[in-house]
């Protein structure tokens, strides 16, 4: 069982520390701004926690693709190796090009160089 009030930091925990805007903004909805005290609550089954990882791994694939969007500026569905580094750190990822070029080279199957 996790407790009310620890829901916050195990999200965040499995999904790491890029995730901790999108974690606040999916427990405002439901949590209200002061949680009583954690023995008095009850918590969460394990069935009800995997709903709430799944609300934050479905809030960050849409945040994934809002930002993908911005840095894609002329549409394509396309967007550079240093559009993807601007990408990775307007989302709180530290991109570091090896991975980046390991990356490409895995994803990039053209000669555009693009992803």
């Amino acid at each position: 069982v996790v407790k009310v009030n620890s829901l916050r930091p195990a999200l965040l925990h499995l999904f790491g520390p890029q995730a901790v805007e999108l974690g606040r903004k999916i427990a405002a909805q439901v949590l209200p701004n002061e949680v009583p005290d954690a023995d008095d609550q009850p918590g969460l089954g394990f069935q009800e926690f995997v709903v709430w990882a799944r609300r934050l791994r479905e809030a960050e694939v849409h945040e994934f693709r809002r930002q993908f969007e911005l840095f894609d500026d002329d549409g394509s569905g396309e967007i550079d190796e240093e559009e993807l580094c601007q990408l990775l750190r307007s989302l709180g990822y530290l991109p570091l090009q090896d991975l980046v070029a390991d990356l490409k080279a895995q994803v990039c199957h053209d000669a555009t160089g693009t992803l």
